[in-house]
């Protein structure tokens, strides 16, 4: 019996420690990026040319992005087709989303951000394709209207024909 309770006090270490370890990486701008490099690698495995996402922004710093809630991007062979809000369909200015756009550029958005040493950094991934689908970032703790929360839903790969 005192072999088993070794075991499990052995097994319950060692998970303990693969998770501490990561988390503690986590919060720091190497890990940050190590981890955003990974689902961009998995993005781009993918070889996606034609699709389609709903992009979020709740950005305090920009009032206009904020006011036109989700819009709903088509992509194909990384040119943006058209841009439109999703709750009425009608047409949506490219430049207040052009650092979103396409996945890639959203990538390279959250790159310059996490350069940037976010005091508050959290993302989630799809972890099929790797694209972002809910990014949380804060700035400074002392400036107020300096975060964003990012989200993208409703991905879907397009056909040709879909065009």
């Amino acid at each position: 019996m005192p072999s088993q309770r070794k075991k499990r006090t052995l097994i319950l270490f060692l998970v303990s420690a693969l998770l501490l370890i990561p988390t503690g990486l986590l919060f720091t701008t190497p890990g940050r990026l190590l981890i955003l490099n990974w689902n961009e690698a998995q993005w781009q495995r993918q070889a996606l040319r034609h699709y389609r996402y709903t992009f979020k922004n709740v950005s305090f710093a920009n009032a206009n992005a904020n006011a036109l809630y989700e819009v709903v991007i088509e992509v194909d062979d990384d040119q943006t087709l058209s841009m439109t809000r999703k709750s009425d369909g009608t047409a949506v200015s490219m430049a207040l989303f052009q650092d979103y756009n396409t996945i890639p550029k959203l990538f390279q958005k959250l790159h310059s951000m996490v350069e940037h040493n976010p005091r508050t950094y959290i993302a989630q991934y799809q972890p099929q394709t790797g694209i972002p689908v809910y990014v949380n970032i804060d700035f400074s703790s002392t400036t107020t209207d300096d975060g964003y929360v990012l989200t993208v839903t409703d991905f879907q790969v397009l056909s040709e024909a879909d065009q």
